[in-house]
């Protein structure tokens, strides 16, 4: 579980700089709008690929979220100790 949420953050990593770079392409009166969907240009494209991979980012945080929901808290570890030293008296 924890190797997944590893991968899942760093891809994240690597997704936020292409966000930023296909903004920076985009006039900022067109960042966050999109043109019709006949429209076939550069700017067309662009935004394209920013809803493209603003949708990658949003399912990598949600999948990212899960993981860490499901990742062992402390207390787990305390109580996992607990129970050892309990065995261990036996």
């Amino acid at each position: 579980m924890y190797t997944e949420y590893n991968v899942v953050t760093k891809l994240i990593e690597y997704v936020n700089p292409l966000i930023d770079n296909v903004m920076a392409l985009l006039p900022v009166n067109k960042r966050h709008n999109s043109l019709s969907k006949k429209a076939r240009c550069e700017l067309s494209y662009n935004q394209g690929y920013r809803d493209a991979l603003i949708t990658i980012k949003r399912k990598l945080e949600i999948d990212q979220q899960e993981y860490e929901d499901n990742l062992p808290k402390p207390e787990d570890f305390q109580q996992s100790i607990k129970m050892e030293s309990e065995h261990d008296d036996r």
